[in-house]
């Protein structure tokens, strides 16, 4: 069965094409079956820029991924493992994808390898700055457990750990990455991991993420708890559960996610089958936002 390129809506998605849209041609369009040695060249190098990551999103999906290791050691043995053997864990995930970075092992298998932007693009890295980012992987766990989460949570309370969910909207499909869902009863707590900063986006993307607990699992939403975790907080982090009421607007929610697709769609030259032009896309007017787009060796040349 061949591959199909399908339109559909995400959070990320929506970012980047009110970023720039030529950007967010080469991620979603440009780069499709760049992965086959039989595709065009430029379908390759797309390809090759769109598995491009930065120190800041490494760190990210290391303390991600950690987590989840951790959740799911808990769920599946009932074993709840200790902040040093987390932490070990996470240094091991960081310093192997830093290396093979280094030493351009993407070159061999892209998907498969870390490509740093900051490596690809001859950024110095001091060792002051990677300590710095490895205090930031520490400083996330520390905060982490600090929240004294299994003893709140019994294993048979985990619903979900680290899941990518479609859903359908209007007439394409939504995407939604839910860190953690823990079910107690009829109620849903919907836990999302932040190592950035606090955004006034946050609460939009968790309501969304209701959105779906109702309609696919038949949930009320009078029993449903969203907790965003800022884990980079100076403070002890705490679980700071939010609750949207019976007669919140969804209408709103709607509105806003079908405006940014039909915007999506209008620069479509063939809504079925998701084809995009090129050339019907705007280069950001916003120039500093070039010098750290991972698709600028690209775009720079055309």
């Amino acid at each position: 069965m061949d591959l199909v390129n399908n339109f559909s809506w995400s959070f990320s998605r929506d970012s980047l094409f009110k970023q720039c849209q030529r950007a967010y041609y080469y991620n979603y369009y440009g780069y499709w079956l760049g992965w086959d040695k039989k595709a065009d060249q430029s379908c390759k190098d797309a390809y090759r820029l769109k598995n491009i990551t930065g120190l800041d999103l490494l760190v990210g999906d290391v303390v991600h991924k950690t987590i989840k290791h951790v959740l799911t050691v808990y769920k599946t043995s009932g074993t709840i493992i200790e902040f040093d053997a987390a932490f070990n864990i996470a240094l091991d995930k960081f310093s192997t994808a830093y290396t093979k970075s280094q030493n351009q092992d993407w070159q061999v298998k892209i998907k498969d390898n870390t490509n740093l932007f900051e490596h690809y693009y001859g950024i110095n890295i001091s060792d002051d700055k990677l300590h710095q980012k490895i205090g930031k992987i520490e400083q996330c766990l520390v905060n982490f457990y600090r929240l004294d989460f299994f003893n709140s949570v019994n294993t048979d309370d985990i619903f979900s750990i680290d899941t990518l969910n479609s859903f359908f909207f209007e007439e394409f499909t939504l995407w939604a990455a839910l860190d953690l869902v823990i079910k107690k009863g009829d109620a849903y707590y919907i836990y999302d991991w932040k190592t950035g900063k606090q955004n006034d986006k946050d609460l939009f993307q968790l309501s969304l993420y209701i959105y779906h607990i109702v309609n696919d699992f038949g949930a009320d939403i009078e029993n449903i708890y969203i907790c965003p975790v800022y884990l980079l907080d100076n403070d002890s982090p705490k679980f700071n559960y939010l609750k949207l009421s019976q007669d919140f607007d969804f209408q709103s929610m709607y509105d806003r996610i079908s405006n940014s697709a039909n915007q999506m769609i209008s620069l479509l030259f063939n809504f079925e089958h998701n084809a995009l032009d090129i050339n019907n896309t705007q280069k950001t007017k916003e120039s500093k936002q070039c010098n750290w787009c991972k698709f600028k060796e690209l775009c720079l040349t055309k």
